[in-house]
């Protein structure tokens, strides 16, 4: 199973039945598990094309305090394993973030 199939899987287990589901990239049925009844009101998906003047946006949020990303740990690179195992342990509440360097 790929990461993205991975992913879709956890979403069908998350939403409700008759809930909706927004896909970036891959229609939510094709991630939907072998087997699963659970059928949803609505699922779309959508191609996203990355623009600086996007990111350039939401960094003047964040920076103006109106948005904050969510943050759940931070790893060293020597320990993305752990990472990895607070990521698969489903307990994470936000992002898990591996930093490469101490400049970033």
């Amino acid at each position: 199973m790929s990461i993205e199939e991975w992913t879709l899987a956890g979403c069908w287990a998350a939403v409700k039945e008759g809930g909706v589901m927004v896909c970036i990239n891959t229609p939510p049925e094709y991630g939907k598990p072998e087997g699963m009844k659970k059928e949803l009101s609505k699922g779309v998906f959508f191609i996203v094309e990355p623009l600086g003047s996007n990111l350039a946006e939401i960094g003047e949020l964040i920076a103006a305090g109106k948005v904050r990303p969510t943050v759940d740990s931070v790893w060293e690179w020597d320990d993305f394993e752990k990472a990895f195992a607070r990521l698969e342990s489903g307990h994470a509440n936000g992002k898990i973030i591996i930093k490469v360097s101490d400049e970033a």
